[in-house]
């Protein structure tokens, strides 16, 4: 068995009951993967939308921090069954695409992993302020292994290059 680590997860949804849909999404996340011990307020969002998708529904984001004994694979592939359970369809090309649930793996512990099926830290996470904002709510002293910043760095500096996703906090 490994030793516990802390794992960050940012979540997101854009398609039926979000609230709804995210609760169910941390209840399984507890159940499978370790007891979530932070949980962020909601934030709506404004969706990333490349030129191949003009309009897509707001999203309900987050973050959250789970104690975990598994490996960053593993708690990969629960987090890629519980979309699945939850109703998330992969399409090819459609990763841009709206979706009922969205778990990115952001951090586990100070892991750096650079595979094809997983990188960590969460290669986009300085670029998304739907992602810093949360994770700063529950884990300000994480500190990007290789870029050597605190969230609060990586936002103050994102702030300041104006990505703008977030459009208000809804709890």
């Amino acid at each position: 068995m490994l030793p516990t680590q802390l794992a960050i997860v940012a979540f997101g949804s854009n398609l039926g009951d979000r609230t709804a849909t995210i609760n169910k999404a941390i209840a399984l996340i507890e159940a499978r993967i370790g007891n979530v011990t932070k949980r962020s307020p909601l934030y709506e969002s404004k969706a990333l939308n490349p030129p191949t998708i003009k309009e897509q529904p707001d999203f309900i984001n987050g973050a959250l921090c789970c104690e975990t004994t598994k490996s960053p694979l593993q708690v990969l592939d629960h987090l890629l069954e519980i979309e699945t359970e939850l109703g998330r369809v992969r399409t090819p090309g459609g990763r841009w695409g709206p979706r009922t649930i969205d778990l990115d793996l952001v951090a586990v512990g100070n892991e750096i992993i650079n595979t094809e099926r997983l990188t960590l830290p969460h290669p986009e996470m300085q670029n998304r302020d739907f992602v810093l904002i949360p994770v700063r709510d529950i884990a300000p002293e994480f500190m990007h292994p290789l870029l050597k910043k605190s969230v609060r760095e990586l936002l103050d500096t994102l702030e300041s290059n104006s990505s703008g996703y977030i459009l208000n906090r809804i709890n």
